[in-house]
C-alpha cells in the first residue's frame, strides 16, 4: 500500500517512503540524454499543436474555408452529404500536408539521431500514407454522420451524436486489433515455448482467460521496448514487442506482461470507454452551443447550423479541448497505471526484478527519470520511473516480495 505524495527534486512526484534518487540508479549520462531527448519532444508537441490549430483557424477565418466548402460541393455535383464527406476527408488531408516537414523530422530524423529508430526513409513515408488512408477511411465517415444528425436535430444533436459516439468507440476497440493494427505491424504467437507456458500460467495465477498473447514485430521500426493490451471480446490480446523479448531476462518480460494483465483484472478498457464517453458528452454540449452560435450570427461563414463548414469549428473545438484536458486525461491514466503496477507486484512477488526492469525500460526508451511537476501533470500517462521504483521498494521493505525473481 502507498502511504504518501512526497516531493522529490526537480517537483518530482513520488508515492513512497522510500524516496530513491535517481544517481542510485542511472548514471549522470543517462539521466541528461533522457531529459534532452523528452524536452526536444514536448516543443514539437507544442509545434505541431500550434500548426494544426492555424491552419483550422485560417480555414474558419479567412476565405479559405469558403473556397475548399464551394470546391467541395462542385465535386459533390452540389449533394449536401457528398459536400460534408469529401469536406471531412479534405481537411484530414490538409492537415496531414501542413504536418508532413514537421512530423517527418520529429518521426524519423528526431528518432534517428537519438538512436531509438530503425526505419528506413520510404518505409516512414508508407506508413505516414497509411496512417492518412486510415484517418480518412475512420473519420470522413464520421464527419459525415455527425452532419447528418446536425441537419436532422439541429436543436439537440449532440445527444444522438453522443449515442452514435459510444457505439463508434466500442466499434473502433473491437476491430482496431484485427483490422487496423496488422496494417502496420505483424503478429504472431510468441515463438518461445517456455516463455509461452509462462504467460499461460501467469494468466491462469491471475485468474483471466488470455489465449492470444502475440510478439510484434517492432524491431522493423524502433529499437524502444513496450507490451500493451487491446481489444474487447474475442478480439482482447496482449501484445508484447519483439524488442522487449530479445532484451530482456524472462522474468522481466513476465512481470510486464503481469502489468498488461492487471490493466485486464481492473477492467481499465471498460473504465476508459466510460470516461471517454463522459468526456464526449462535455466536448458535443460545447460544440452544439459553438455551431449554435456561430450560424445564428454568420460567425466563420458559417450560413447555418447544418453548414459543412461547422465540421471545421468542431474539430477546432475537439483539438483545443483535448489539449486542455490533458491534465485530467492523464491524472486518470497514470492511476490506471499505478493499480497495473501493484497488480505486476502481486502477481510475480519479484520487486527486485520490478526495479531492474523499469531502469532497462528508462535507459532504452530514454526516459525522463526527473521530470519538471508541470511537465509531469500534463504530459505523463504512467507514473515517473522513480516513483515506480519506490513503489517496489515499498513492497519489498513491507516484506511482501521476496525479490529473488525465481
Amino acid at each position: 500500500m502507498i502511504l504518501g505524495l512526497t516531493s522529490l527534486g526537480q517537483g518530482q512526484m513520488v508515492f513512497a517512503d522510500q524516496i530513491p534518487k535517481a544517481t542510485d540508479y542511472f548514471f549522470p549520462e543517462q539521466i541528461a540524454r533522457g531529459k534532452a531527448y523528452r524536452f526536444e519532444n514536448r516543443v514539437l508537441y507544442f509545434v505541431s499543436l500550434g500548426i494544426q490549430v492555424t491552419a483550422l483557424v485560417l480555414l474558419l477565418t479567412s476565405g479559405a474555408g469558403g473556397a475548399l466548402r464551394g470546391f467541395v460541393a462542385r465535386m459533390g455535383g452540389h449533394r449536401p452529404w457528398l459536400s460534408a464527406l469529401f469536406l471531412s476527408a479534405s481537411v484530414l488531408v490538409l492537415l496531414s500536408a501542413v504536418s508532413l516537414p514537421l512530423s517527418l523530422y520529429s518521426g524519423y530524423f528526431h528518432e534517428h539521431a537519438y538512436g531509438l529508430s530503425t526505419q528506413r526513409l520510404p518505409d516512414w513515408f508508407l506508413d505516414y500514407g497509411k496512417s492518412l488512408l486510415v484517418n480518412v477511411a475512420l473519420f470522413a465517415p464520421v464527419g459525415l454522420v455527425l452532419w447528418a444528425l446536425i441537419r436532422r436535430f439541429s436543436g439537440g444533436w449532440w445527444l444522438p451524436a453522443w449515442g452514435a459516439a459510444g457505439l463508434g468507440m466500442l466499434l473502433l476497440v473491437f476491430i482496431a486489433p484485427i483490422l487496423i493494427d496488422p496494417i502496420f505491424h505483424s503478429f504472431r504467437p510468441i515463438p518461445d515455448p517456455a516463455f509461452r507456458e509462462r504467460a499461460l500460467r501467469l494468466a491462469e495465477r491471475a485468474g483471466i482467460r488470455a489465449d492470444e498473447v502475440l510478439e510484434m514485430d517492432a524491431s522493423r521500426r524502433t529499437r524502444r521496448v513496450n507490451a500493451y493490451f487491446t481489444g474487447l471480446g474475442h478480439t482482447k490480446r496482449i501484445v508484447i514487442y519483439d524488442t522487449l523479448l530479445r532484451g530482456s531476462t524472462p522474468e522481466e518480460a513476465e512481470l510486464i506482461l503481469a502489468h498488461e494483465m492487471g490493466h485486464w483484472r481492473h477492467d481499465h478498457i471498460w473504465k476508459g470507454i466510460g470516461l471517454s464517453l463522459l468526456g464526449t458528452l462535455v466536448l458535443l454540449l460545447v460544440a452544439h452551443r459553438a455551431v449554435a452560435w456561430a450560424a445564428s450570427g454568420g460567425q466563420f461563414g458559417l450560413s447555418g447550423g447544418d453548414d459543412p463548414l461547422a465540421l471545421v469549428l468542431i474539430l477546432l473545438l475537439v483539438t483545443v479541448l483535448n489539449f486542455l484536458s490533458l491534465p485530467i486525461q492523464n491524472a486518470v491514466s497514470r492511476s490506471f497505471e499505478r493499480e497495473a503496477d501493484m497488480a505486476s507486484l502481486t502477481l510475480t512477488d519479484w520487486p527486485d526484478v520490478f526495479v531492474e526492469a523499469e531502469k532497462k525500460l528508462a535507459v532504452t526508451n530514454l526516459a525522463d527519470v526527473e521530470p519538471w511537476w508541470g511537465t509531469y501533470y500534463l504530459f505523463y500517462t504512467h507514473p515517473s520511473v522513480l516513483e515506480r521504483i519506490g513503489m517496489a521498494l515499498n513492497y519489498k521493505s513491507r516484506g511482501q516480495g521476496s525479490g529473488v525473481g525465481e
